[in-house]
Parts: structure tokens; sequence; C-alpha cells
């Protein structure tokens, strides 16, 4: 699906800011950081579908923000940011778009935080509370399944400490008992607590982080 398709999706269900706008230089300035399901919107035609392999449209990407996710077009020419804040309906139709249906769907009403609902993507969790899309994780079990999920900046799971901190300048929890660390409004886990170390863990929001 085209970026610009996938806004005509998000405007469909509501979303208030639903412009596609200019790459921001500044999207992971020190920033990096789970939807209900909805299916893709599809348009009736009486017309003979033209054949797939003709769709050589480039796939939109979704990257990782600390205000939300963003949608990308190929090179991030353009970019449309998904809000923490806006209905899970809305969340969940604009991910699904691009990643298919979701791979699970729970609730966890122990959470520091107060009840989170989930809409998970494979690794990638999208958090909810009252209907609202408060926060995102991406929480692998193993490396090799996150491919692809980063911030604009490129910090992403199975990224070493050592280019992590050429990037940031990170800060890490005195109250936490797991190799815990935080850049701008993106927290994130290392694999282990001594070197080497690589990013296991990301996320942005409200989550549901027990220490």
């Amino acid at each position: 699906m085209s970026l610009r398709n996938l806004v005509a999706v998000l405007c469909a269900c509501g979303l208030a800011a639903c412009s596609v706008s200019h790459k921001d230089a500044s999207a992971d300035q020190g920033n990096p950081a789970g939807q209900a399901s909805a299916s893709p919107v599809t348009q009736a035609s009486t017309a003979t579908p033209a054949p797939a392999a003709t769709d050589v449209t480039p796939p939109v990407s979704i990257t990782l923000d600390a205000k939300g996710l963003k949608f990308a077009s190929p090179g991030n020419s353009s970019v449309s940011l998904l809000a923490f804040g806006v209905p899970r309906a809305m969340a969940d139709a604009a991910v699904t778009a691009v990643l298919g249906q979701p791979t699970a769907q729970d609730s966890n009403d122990e959470c520091p935080a107060g009840q989170i609902d989930f809409s998970n993507y494979g690794p990638l969790s999208l958090n909810f509370q009252n209907g609202k899309f408060v926060g995102w994780g991406v929480f692998p079990t193993d490396s090799d399944d996150a491919p692809g999920f980063a911030t604009v900046g490129g910090v992403g799971i199975g990224m070493t400490r050592d280019a992590l901190e050429k990037l940031h300048k990170l800060s890490f929890p005195k109250v936490s008992s797991i190799p815990e660390f935080s850049f701008g409004e993106i927290h994130g886990k290392f694999d282990s607590g001594t070197p080497p170390q690589t990013v296991a863990a990301l996320w942005a929001g409200t989550n549901c982080i027990f220490r």
C-alpha cells in the first residue's frame, strides 16, 4: 500500500492529522521510544482488477517515534505520524494496512499503569487504554524476529551499545533491576548487564513494564 493510499485510509477513519508532510530532519532528535481490528478499506468495482504483478508501488514502512509511529514512503521522503491519543480503531487500521492482521490481541489488568489492552503484530505491540493508542513496544523473543522496526535515526533491535551511544546520550534508571536505558522519551533494555551488549527491546509511551 502506498503512503497516499494509507493516508486516505486514516482520513476515512477520521484521523485529525491525516495530511502527509515532508520528512522532518529532526524527527529523531534524541527521541527514537499496543490497536483494534479494523479491516483495510476496500472499494467495490465492476471492472476487472489489474494483475497483482502490475502493482510496483514501493511499500510503506513503519518507524518508531517517541510520539507514536511514523509511516514513511521509501527513502523517508514523506512521513505521516500516527500519534499517541488517537482512537484504537484508527491505530489498528493503519498498522493492519501495512503489516496485515494482528497476530494476537489481549489485555493485562495488572500493569503498573493500570489495565492495558494490546494488539500484537509479531514483536510490535500497540498499547491501548480507554480505547486510545497510548504506547508501543518492540519485544522480540529473538533479534531476528524484528527486522526493520527502528527509529528514523536507525536505532533498532540488535544494535550494539557502542553504536547506540554514538547516536544518543543514554540515561540509566537507578530503580530498574534490568539493564534498562533511555534516550529522550524512548526506552529500552540491553540483552545483558555486561559487555558486549545489544538492544533487546524498545518502547515508548505507556507500557506494561515490571521492574
